[in-house]
């Protein structure tokens, strides 16, 4: 359930204090958004699936899970927050500075697990959440894929020599009879 962030106001003054004089250090001016809403979520997402790749690696899969489920729509509000206050926004930006690591970082993070996984230093039904399989999976992917493609060469190959086949038996004359064992054309017998 998103909460709507907006600036404080006094509540409506009552008739005792209608006639007393406020003091107020100075009025809240009202902010524009910066256009950056987007922008500041998609940065706190960000840092929230690194955090859930990070849980995933501990063996946390219900906060990984429970990270993942709530995060986007705190990250919303952490935006919206950042329209009007300076320090979340500040912190915010940050995270919009370092983004472009954060979502290298989450690139790289599923081939770095599974590569560990491959060399039995971490094991492949805890990482299953990043997407990491076990070794024998990929090697009969890979396998697999192989032989396809050693199979679609094969055909690719037996389909040329048809081609060339029927090519050759096109450029072949048909009114020509093929020579024969002593090289010279059929002979004809009078009759």
């Amino acid at each position: 359930m998103a909460v709507e962030v907006t600036t404080a106001q006094a509540p409506p003054r009552s008739a005792k204090t209608a006639n007393r004089p406020m003091t107020t250090s100075r009025p809240a001016k009202a902010r524009q958004p910066s256009g950056a809403l987007a922008a500041r979520e998609e940065a706190v997402n960000g840092l929230f699936q690194v955090g859930t790749f990070g849980l995933i690696i501990a063996g946390q899969h219900a906060d990984a899970g429970a990270l993942g489920k709530y995060g986007p729509s705190i990250a919303t509000e952490i935006a919206k927050l950042a329209e009007v206050n300076d320090g979340v926004a500040h912190v915010v930006d940050y995270l919009l500075e370092a983004g472009p690591y954060a979502g290298l970082i989450t690139a790289v993070m599923p081939l770095a697990l599974q590569v560990m996984v491959n060399h039995k230093m971490a094991k492949a039904e805890h990482l299953s959440g990043a997407g990491v399989v076990p070794p024998e999976t990929l090697a009969a992917q890979v396998k697999t894929d192989m032989a396809r493609q050693q199979i679609e060469a094969l055909q690719a190959q037996q389909a040329a020599e048809a081609e060339m086949s029927r090519l050759m038996a096109e450029a072949t004359p048909k009114s020509e009879s093929p020579p024969t064992a002593n090289g010279q054309g059929p002979t004809v017998e009078a009759h």
